[in-house]
């Protein structure tokens, strides 16, 4: 195993989403110095909701980043200090107006890209009410859906459900048996 090292590193805040980090890498076999690049962000957090007929509570929203509505997990940025679980289940009530009923948990931690990002995502399980509480307003430009497992897995085999890291949190949840 190599026993490459940091020997230094600077950050570059961009904004108050994305940090630029610079380290500077002592290569362990060749004595050479190597520069990456990766990005600091906060932690993410998604949710797999379950209603009590079985549907997964999923969000349409525009994304700037691919110029594009997407269909994604509910789901957001960890706030510095806050527990994942609280702020998932924080997240899914901002984003859906649905509660839950039940116990909920994180059932996973992934890393989403070991080479540039330095961040995590949590997978929160959780069984909410059948309707999203009265009165709730949904956020500007989300939009709740509900869908049935399998054809939310359909989706993902026809590349309509595309975003890799709810995938990887879809596909553990039914390795797991939290959904089928």
């Amino acid at each position: 195993m190599s026993s490459s090292r940091i020997i230094k590193r600077t950050e570059n805040c961009l904004s108050q989403w994305v940090t630029l980090v610079e380290n500077e890498v002592d290569g362990a076999n060749s004595g050479e110095v190597h520069t990456f690049h990766s990005l600091a962000l906060d932690d993410y957090v998604s949710c797999i909701a379950v209603t009590p007929d079985d549907r997964l509570l999923l969000v349409r929203q525009f994304r700037p980043a691919v110029d594009m509505v997407t269909l994604e997990l509910p789901g957001g940025m960890v706030e510095p200090g806050e527990d994942p679980l609280a702020s998932g289940l924080r997240e899914l009530e901002e984003e859906t107006g649905f509660q839950p009923i039940g116990d909920s948990r994180l059932f996973c931690t992934l890393r989403p890209d070991t080479g540039r990002l330095e961040n995590r995502i949590f997978g929160i399980f959780t069984r909410v009410g059948p309707e999203a509480q009265s009165g709730w307003k949904a956020e500007d430009g989300v939009e709740p859906s509900l869908l049935h497992v399998q054809d939310v897995i359909a989706m993902v085999h026809r590349g309509e459900f595309d975003q890799a890291l709810h995938v990887a949190l879809l596909m553990t949840a039914l390795s797991m048996n939290l959904i089928g």
